[in-house]
This record gives structure tokens, C-alpha cells and sequence, in this order.
């Protein structure tokens, strides 16, 4: 019983889900210019630029996991219209 519902609850899960966003220097980089790349006027930019701020003060202090948090919502609020 419980297997199998743990076993539905990830089928159903998308993958970036069930994969957690690291912080590695080649994905903070691809998150880093893209979001350099949004228009000045896109309002969710500097949410998405104080994020990756966060989450580069994170990478410094050796907080992995915090450092993902904030660049997963660096991608998202640059993504948000």
C-alpha cells in the first residue's frame, strides 16, 4: 500500500520536482543570463535579480540548498507575466 502510492506520488511528479535545481556554477551562469536578459521594464526582473543576489551570498556561505531555493525563484519570477 504504501509503496505503491510512493510510487504514484513520483510517477505524477514532473521531473524537475523529483530533481532538485542545483546551484552549480553552469546552471547559476545559464539563470544569470537569462535573466540579464529580460527587459528593464519586465517588473519581475529585479525580484529575479535580488534572488540570484541571495543565492550567490548562499553559494559563498557554503549553503547549497539555500542557494538553490533562491535560483529556482530567480527562474520562476523571471518567468511570471
Amino acid at each position: 500500500g504504501a509503496a505503491l502510492l510512493a510510487t504514484v506520488a513520483l510517477s505524477a511528479a514532473p521531473a524537475s520536482a523529483a530533481k532538485p535545481i542545483g546551484c552549480g556554477g553552469d546552471h547559476m551562469m545559464k539563470v544569470n543570463d537569462w535573466v540579464s536578459g529580460l527587459p528593464d521594464a519586465e517588473p519581475n526582473k529585479w525580484v529575479a535579480v535580488k534572488e540570484l543576489a541571495l543565492a550567490n551570498t548562499a553559494l559563498s556561505e557554503s549553503k547549497p540548498g539555500e542557494c538553490a531555493a533562491h535560483l529556482n525563484r530567480a527562474e520562476h519570477a523571471g518567468m511570471a507575466h
